[in-house]
């Protein structure tokens, strides 16, 4: 009896922390299909989360999300509304916490 309990206990510890890993992004995040008030961001990651896009007009300071619910690995996040020439700083990332983003993640949508 004390062998059962031991081999469940540790088979629940390993569920545990093996879904509590925070995923990793392991491709993109890349740009697709700009417009001249949009984009569409895509990434893949490791472990299936929902999709979050965090966007703005500086690097500290992504102030606007978007949030593609489901879990999944390969997330695609459409933003629209931006306006003709902007430039945009983002960081891609789950409902919990941005995966990958800093200054170099940016774009400029396209002139009218």
């Amino acid at each position: 009896m004390k062998q059962i309990t031991i081999t469940v206990v540790l088979a629940f510890l390993l569920l545990v922390t093996t879904s509590a890993w925070p995923q990793t992004v392991v491709r993109g995040p890349y740009l697709q299909m700009p417009t001249d008030d949009g984009i569409t961001i895509r990434w893949r990651t490791d472990v299936a989360t929902d999709s979050v896009v965090r966007y703005g007009p500086a690097a500290d300071n992504l102030v606007n999300t978007v949030t593609v619910a489901g879990s999944t690995t390969e997330h695609s996040v459409t933003l629209s509304g931006l306006g003709a020439s902007q430039h945009v700083f983002y960081s891609v990332g789950d409902s919990i916490a941005p995966l990958a983003g800093d200054a170099s993640y940016h774009f400029h949508t396209s002139p009218t």
